[in-house]
C-alpha cells in the first residue's frame, strides 16, 4: 500500500503543473494572436517623368583679319554647353567656305568634358570649353583671294557617354 501511495502525485503538484501548462498555452495563443492581428500596410504612388531636352552646343569663333599667302593666324573658339548634363567632346572640325584658306582646330585630349550648365541666383551659366583654331592661306593662293570676306566655321560633336 505504501508503494501505491508513493506512486501517486500530490494534488498540489498536479494543479501547479496544469496551471503552468495552461499559462504557457495562453501565452502562446496571445503571441500567435498578436502575430496574426498585425496589420500589413503598403502603398504605391506614381508621378510624371520627363526627359531633358537636347540643346545644341553653341560655338563662337572669334575670326581673324588680314590673312595673306603663307600666313597662319590663330583664333579663339568658345564652345558652350547649355544642357543640364555634361558632354564629352568627340570631334572638333574646321570648315572653310573657300579654297583660299583652310582651318585646323586644336584637338583637346580624348575624353575632354564640357561641364553642364549651372544655375546661380536665378541665372543659368552654360558650361564652357575654350580651344584655338588656325586659319591658313596657302603660299600659292591666287590673287582672286585678296580683299575677300570669308566665313570660317568650327563644328563640335559631343556625346553624353563618358
Amino acid at each position: 500500500m505504501n508503494l501505491r501511495r508513493g506512486t501517486r502525485r500530490a494534488p498540489r503538484a498536479t494543479r501547479t503543473r496544469t496551471i503552468a501548462i495552461s499559462g504557457a498555452v495562453a501565452v502562446a495563443l496571445v503571441v500567435a494572436g498578436v502575430a496574426f492581428a498585425t496589420w500589413i500596410v503598403s502603398g504605391e504612388g506614381s508621378g510624371p517623368v520627363s526627359s531633358a531636352s537636347i540643346q545644341p552646343l553653341s560655338v563662337d569663333v572669334a575670326g581673324v583679319s588680314n590673312l595673306y599667302p603663307g600666313a597662319t593666324l590663330q583664333s579663339d573658339v568658345s564652345v558652350s554647353n547649355p544642357n543640364p548634363y555634361p558632354v564629352v567632346v568627340i570631334t572638333i572640325q574646321g570648315r572653310a567656305d573657300s579654297d583660299c584658306y583652310s582651318t585646323s582646330p586644336e584637338q583637346p585630349p580624348a575624353g575632354t568634358t564640357i561641364p553642364a550648365a549651372s544655375t546661380s541666383n536665378g541665372s543659368t551659366q552654360a558650361g564652357k570649353l575654350d580651344v584655338k583654331v588656325d586659319f591658313s592661306m596657302p603660299q600659292t593662293a591666287p590673287q582672286t583671294c585678296a580683299g575677300q570676306q570669308y566665313t570660317g566655321s568650327v563644328q563640335v560633336s559631343a556625346t553624353t557617354d563618358h
